[in-house]
């Protein structure tokens, strides 16, 4: 998908706010800051929006991009069940301790998180290890560096 085409689906994401549930699959794209931007604007417009469940494996996006994600996951304070995948897409500790800080700001019942083949700090997977033994979900949390 091109930025152009992202701002399109986020157009059209952004008229379902009665939308409980979102799977949005993203594999093999080129994702910029301003197509996060663009998603962010589509999420939050989400009023009825708890479960959102996003694939990202093997997309091109810069920590830069990953961390403004990152930071509208933590706005998005009605969700109760986070499931990221961003498998094999060379992000760095960068882009990766922001969502350590959302998922510690929201209140989820569920949280699966899986980021094997990043470059990732041992401190950052400490801090995603401290997070899944904190969370206090009671649907549980998995989460795979």
């Amino acid at each position: 998908k091109t930025d152009a085409g992202v701002e399109g689906l986020c157009l059209d994401l952004g008229k379902m706010s009665g939308l409980r549930e979102l799977r949005l699959y993203m594999q093999d794209d080129k994702i910029s800051l301003k197509a996060v931007e663009a998603l962010g604007g589509a999420f939050m417009s989400m009023k009825a929006l708890r479960l959102l469940r996003i694939n990202l494996d093997r997309t091109h996006m810069d920590d830069e991009a990953f961390a403004a994600l990152c930071a509208i996951f933590g706005k998005l304070q009605d969700i109760t069940l986070l499931a990221l995948w961003a498998r094999n897409n060379g992000l760095s500790s960068a882009g990766v301790d922001p969502l350590v800080e959302a998922c510690q700001n929201l209140k989820l019942s569920s949280l699966k998180i899986e980021l094997p083949g990043n470059k990732i700090s041992r401190e950052t997977k400490d801090k995603l290890e401290q997070l899944k033994s904190d969370f206090q979900g009671k649907e549980g949390c998995v989460i795979k560096v």
